[in-house]
């Protein structure tokens, strides 16, 4: 988890929604596959009652995921072929899954 969002989540935490929405918001739009942010902002709004910003930030982290697990997959499937080297090629583009 980075530092950016590590902070983020202890806004979170801490119950500062507002803070910890609007950093959330920073991480996506620095970086919009980042799935974390998208599902953390989408409990956010959750716990705020705004349903419609709900299914929006569901519906990216859905999206950025469904997008690294096609990755994924596609690489097993290379590697289970022998096409080792064009299997890594696919995995530097999937985005890495935090810890």
């Amino acid at each position: 988890m980075s530092d950016v969002l590590r902070n983020a989540y202890g806004l979170h935490q801490a119950g500062r929604l507002a803070e910890a929405a609007r950093a959330y918001d920073e991480i996506i739009n620095a970086d919009p596959t980042q799935f974390d942010a998208h599902f953390l902002l989408g409990l956010i709004h959750l716990q705020s009652g705004r349903f419609p910003e709900v299914k929006a930030a569901f519906d990216g982290f859905l999206d950025v995921r469904t997008e690294n697990d096609a990755q994924i997959a596609a690489m097993w499937e290379r590697q289970q072929r022998g096409e080792s080297p064009a299997s890594f090629a696919v995995a530097a583009r999937a985005t890495p899954i935090p810890p």
